[in-house]
């Protein structure tokens, strides 16, 4: 985007920032749960609750950088599966949403005559959301502890527990919920991994080209889809219910902000979010 056009921004939607005038920014194209990325690695590579296979089978990992590592495999899949959909429907966005209405405000689709979703903006990217990123945090570092520091549960034996959603394991579950690194507490362990994960989810999405002729833009926010994709995601290891919700935007998971309103944005600022050009956004 050419500077002049940069600066001319506008807030769209919720969060998400687009050059006025020029961009039509699609800012709601797909999104990414992230703790999806823990529920495929303990279940072969298969959904929960439908036993539907939408990630990688990874063997069980011997240590947690080989943990991070398969994490970070199943984000890739998820994501490259998010923007080739994307991908294969947007040459069609002109026939099943044509906007004459709105592309009469756009001086590049009057003097081209085309209309916006079928590429008449001057700018026409598209966006993947990456949901609740405290709740992956949290869910790593449970493992981190639980799997191989302590060794309280084999790889193996964690994944049967939490297919059963902790029944019979309520103990260990409250020691989840209240183990001491969790993101949103300005934690520098906690911190840390949250920003190498989000810059890897990042990586994945920024510049990558649509396919309307612009290029794709990464966000770190939920909205209320930490509701939805929670009712679709099982247990998680830091003792989060199945169905329960996951965490939103860029809040803690819920409860577990302990050490008030400072550290909290000492959490959030550790995130670089020149690396989410549409949007993020915690709610105070």
């Amino acid at each position: 985007i050419e500077s002049r056009d940069a600066r001319d921004y506008v807030p769209i939607g919720c969060y998400e920032p687009a050059v006025w005038g020029v961009e039509l920014g699609c800012t709601g194209n797909g999104g990414v749960n992230l703790p999806k990325a823990v529920e495929l690695l303990f279940c072969d590579g298969c959904d929960a609750k439908s036993g539907k296979r939408c990630g990688l089978a990874l063997p069980a990992p011997a240590s947690f950088d080989e943990f991070l590592t398969a994490v970070k495999k199943q984000i890739t899949h998820m994501t490259e599966a998010a923007m080739d959909y994307i991908r294969k429907i947007e040459p069609y966005y002109g026939e099943i949403n044509p906007d004459p209405l709105l592309s009469c405000q756009y001086d590049n689709s009057v003097n081209t005559g085309v209309d916006l979703y079928d590429g008449g903006a001057k700018y026409n990217n598209s966006s993947l959301i990456f949901f609740s990123i405290a709740s992956l945090v949290d869910a790593c570092l449970a493992v981190k502890r639980f799997v191989y520091e302590e060794k309280i549960f084999t790889f193996d034996a964690f994944g049967r527990l939490l297919k059963a959603d902790w029944q019979g394991y309520e103990r260990e579950r409250l020691m989840a919920r209240r183990l001491p690194s969790k993101y949103g507490n300005g934690d520098t362990v906690a911190d840390a991994l949250a920003a190498e994960l989000s810059a890897f989810c990042a990586s994945l999405v920024n510049g990558k080209p649509n396919a309307r002729g612009g290029v794709f833009k990464a966000s770190l926010f939920s909205i209320d889809y930490c509701f939805h994709n929670g009712e679709r995601t099982m247990a998680t290891p830091d003792g989060r219910h199945a169905g329960d919700p996951l965490s939103k935007n860029l809040c803690a998971t819920v409860g577990m902000d302990r050490r008030g309103i400072t550290a909290l944005i000492r959490s959030v600022t550790a995130i670089d979010h020149a690396s989410f050009p549409n949007g993020s956004v915690l709610d105070v």
